[in-house]
């Protein structure tokens, strides 16, 4: 059940909506795919950005955490939370700025790393 909720909270960081001035808007995975492209073409500048650092790595230790490569708790739960943070954010943006689409495409994350919490909190 812990590599299920693993998985789903693995897929659901990917689908988050973001809209910003210009009528710009994009989901966390096509701007992922971005930077795995400037990866891979060795342009570095975006990359230093701290928050898309933290969310990839926050992602990646996610990724390990459904793997079981990592079985640490508390670094399982801190990427959980950080990620959960940066959906908390998206949440209350799309409720400030009255965008529908980023309120619904946070909730899932929201609400798979509450049940995950919860489930590994009471097991501890």
């Amino acid at each position: 059940m812990n590599r299920l909720y693993s998985f789903l909270l693995f897929i659901s960081s990917f689908v988050g909506f973001m809209k910003w001035g210009g009528g710009q808007h994009a989901f966390v995975f096509e701007i992922e795919w971005i930077i795995i492209k400037q990866l891979f073409q060795f342009v570095y500048k975006d990359l230093t950005n701290p928050i898309i650092l933290v969310l990839t790595s926050c992602q990646v230790i996610l990724f390990l955490n459904m793997l079981s490569v990592i079985r640490h708790k508390l670094i399982s739960n801190l990427s959980i939370l950080t990620l959960g943070l940066f959906y908390i954010f998206l949440l209350l943006i799309g409720i400030f700025s009255n965008e529908l689409k980023m309120v619904l495409f946070s909730l899932p994350y929201l609400f798979l790393g509450s049940i995950y919490l919860s489930k590994n909190m009471r097991l501890s």
